[in-house]
């Protein structure tokens, strides 16, 4: 039980390892307790993935160790009733730690504020190219809608960077941008984003506007989700009042996978725009990826 886990880990790292299993599929760990603890180390080693269905959290110095198989990930399950998971796992001590996979995760549970550049909240992350980075809390961005002058949250350009919501959603969002690309990440071209919502907010902007990510040209997008309104720039900016790329989820798509992933918000563009419920524009540049290949599943 997820009791007797906590009590255990009271005195004591612990690991719980699955075997490598001889039908397809196993080799899991599942998390179907909720798990609290607030010292030493718990480390999940899984010979596939690991799936979390429940609530974990790690206060005061404890820390988590994730591993999954070279074909598995971890995947938390989305809930059926409302927008959000079934599944998360919060960090609220002061000096917890995080692994996935041997790479040691910068672990972020605020919004931060206006200009933000500190790398350890989200708004901190704007100028960073790359790192792991993952999120210890849900967080409620409701503010941004007055940051600077009404433009709100600057986009972050995810380029590299592997992005792990664990679980948890970011709530009333407001970007109004006139960047080449615009979302929660402007553009991504590596790495990964999982396992995030968007709840609510608006995202706006001229051109690759997507909830998600403005410009996916590489990289994952999986079990990631986004209510967010997706709409062309009206007033308050510099707007255009044809074309442009709105999609729910990704504004523009030259390469990369999407995976177990929906959108819910509206999407609207201006005459002559490419608008989609997933994605705005999928166009292949220079002979670039297979379009009717399987970039995107279950989504």
């Amino acid at each position: 039980t997820g009791a007797q886990l906590g009590t255990n880990l009271a005195s004591g790292n612990i690991t719980i390892q699955s075997s490598t299993g001889a039908s397809a599929g196993s080799g899991n760990i599942n998390v179907n307790d909720t798990v609290s603890w607030s010292a030493n180390t718990l480390t999940l080693n899984a010979a596939n993935s690991i799936y979390v269905n429940n609530v974990m959290t790690a206060s005061g110095t404890a820390g988590l160790a994730l591993t999954t198989g070279s074909t598995g990930n971890d995947y938390f399950q989305m809930s059926t009733t409302a927008p959000g998971f079934t599944g998360k796992i919060n960090f609220t001590g002061t000096a917890n730690t995080l692994t996935i996979n041997g790479n040691p995760y910068t672990i972020i549970t605020t919004l931060g504020s206006q200009g933000s550049t500190t790398g350890t909240d989200l708004q901190g992350l704007q100028n960073l190219y790359s790192g792991y980075y993952a999120l210890g809390a849900d967080i409620d961005a409701s503010a941004t809608s007055t940051w600077n002058n009404g433009s709100g949250f600057s986009p972050l350009n995810g380029s590299a960077n592997t992005v792990d919501g664990l679980g948890h959603v970011i709530s009333n969002l407001n970007i109004k941008s006139t960047a080449p690309a615009v979302g929660l990440l402007s553009n991504v071209s590596g790495g990964m984003v999982s396992n995030l919502g968007l709840v609510g907010g608006s995202i706006t902007g001229n051109f690759s506007v997507g909830g998600i990510v403005g410009n996916l040209s590489g990289g994952t997008l999986s079990n990631v989700f986004s209510t967010a309104a997706v709409a062309p720039l009206t007033t308050g900016l510099t707007t255009t009042s044809t074309g442009g790329q709105f999609g729910g989820l990704v504004g523009t798509y030259t390469g990369g996978s999407i995976i177990d992933s929906y959108s819910a918000g509206s999407v609207t563009g201006n005459s002559s725009a490419q608008v989609g419920g997933l994605i705005g524009s999928m166009v292949a540049y220079y002979g670039g990826p297979n379009l009717t290949g399987t970039s995107l599943n279950n989504s």
